[in-house]
């Protein structure tokens, strides 16, 4: 896994080449993406995801660290081990990383839309159940102060949580589905 330096130079260059989406919301669609593709391809993920991020616009080295993100998303997937989120701990207030566990939600659900899962997967009650968690998670709202409130440490709380069920949740669900092409 990337270290905490990486990770924190990784979003300065996301926030600096200003793309559309964060590092977290990037890392949610890794997961999204990878919890239900039978058989990713790295290659495959960078061309659906090219009109949010142009990989020329990336230093080759960032480009390797995202790969390796993808790698350990994928390896974590596998082997169910703890899912390590990528929220650059941030000096200017913990309601940065609260923002960053909201992108990271939002970019699982359009990972999931990047899939080939057929429409009939979204509508498995226990899917339906996390579809409506995570779109309920990308709601809330918090403010900029230094500190969070005791209610919003605790949603933060839940929410990672709920990240590290839910996700293999989803992965394994989808293994167990024989997915049609001519569904999808």
């Amino acid at each position: 896994m990337l270290d905490a330096a990486t990770i924190e130079q990784l979003n300065h260059h996301f926030q600096e080449n200003a793309f559309p989406v964060s590092l977290a919301e990037l890392q949610g669609m890794i997961f999204g993406y990878l919890a239900i593709q039978h058989e990713p391809c790295f290659q495959s993920w960078v061309a659906l995801c090219d009109d949010l991020i142009t990989w020329g616009d990336l230093a080759l080295e960032d480009q390797e660290q995202i790969k390796q993100l993808f790698l350990v998303a994928h390896m974590e997937l596998r082997q169910n081990t703890d899912l390590s989120l990528v929220l650059a701990p941030s000096a200017k207030s913990p309601s940065t990383t609260f923002w960053q566990l909201i992108d990271w939600a939002r970019g699982f659900l359009y990972g999931l839309g990047l899939s080939t899962a057929p429409k009939s997967f979204y509508t498995l009650p226990e899917i339906q159940e996390v579809l409506h968690d995570f779109t309920a998670f990308t709601r809330l709202k918090i403010g900029d102060q230094q500190t969070l409130s005791p209610e919003e440490i605790q949603d933060y709380q839940e929410i990672v949580s709920h990240i590290h069920t839910t996700v293999p949740l989803v992965y394994h669900t989808a293994q167990r589905e024989t997915f049609d092409n001519d569904e999808a």
